[in-house]
């Protein structure tokens, strides 16, 4: 990992670091890391960013939840690391499903993320992220409400309704086989028992979706 660091306070900031091949270099440096996380202290200007390169994160000593909205295409970082889960997520099934992993990304992020689907469902995730999310214009997750190229990560969310069953079931070709699918609520029978499945399950978490579920599920996502 690359760190950009302006300031006086070196030690400082070795001593929020736990990482053993990192390397922390100034602004100024010959030639510029094209990839790396500035360190930006509570009082340097936060206009700074907009001069940045496309490939620097920004880690805050005093993160402003407006960043985010104020620098779109941006990742910020919390304690040096970067959101699991960016690039591109088409998603498909249940929209409550959708709207609690949007209520999860913006309250566990730091980043804005665009979407892409139906401007009704836009303007209502656009809502309850308190405007984190919206369309998509170049944000480090996009994410699709619908099917996607055949090359892209799928989630397929169901809520245990058999209309949505039967909906996977008649997109049973079009959709890729290798898309991963989360089941909400702990009632009924699984995708297991269903024998629908030719993605990868990944099992169940509550209709409420709370963090820790969230979490886990990104993490497999992410980590493949």
């Amino acid at each position: 990992m690359t760190i950009i660091y302006d300031g006086k306070n070196l030690a400082g900031l070795c001593g929020k670091l736990s990482l053993d091949e990192l390397a922390i270099l100034s602004s100024r440096a010959q030639p510029q890391a094209k990839e790396a996380i500035y360190y930006m202290e509570k009082d340097q200007d936060p206009q700074m960013i907009k001069d940045f390169p496309p490939g620097w994160a920004v880690e805050m000593e005093a993160f402003d939840e407006s960043l985010p909205l104020d620098y779109k295409d941006r990742i910020f970082t919390r304690d040096f690391k970067k959101p699991p889960l960016l690039g591109k997520i088409c998603l498909w099934g249940s929209f409550d499903g959708v709207e609690s992993l949007c209520k999860y990304l913006a309250s566990s992020s730091r980043i804005s993320f665009g979407i892409s689907g139906d401007s009704h469902r836009v303007q209502r995730l656009r809502e309850i992220s308190k405007n984190r999310a919206d369309h998509f214009d170049g944000q480090p997750l996009h994410m699709v409400l619908g099917m996607g190229e055949i090359s892209d990560t799928h989630l397929y969310l169901w809520d245990g309704s058999l209309d949505e069953l039967y909906r996977l079931r008649e997109y049973y070709e079009e959709l890729p086989r290798y898309h991963y699918m989360v089941q909400r609520g702990y009632l009924g029978k699984s995708f297991q028992e269903q024998a629908v499945i030719h993605g990868r399950y990944l099992g169940r978490i509550s209709k409420k979706g709370w963090k820790w579920e969230w979490k886990k599920i990104i993490e497999i996502i992410s980590s493949e």
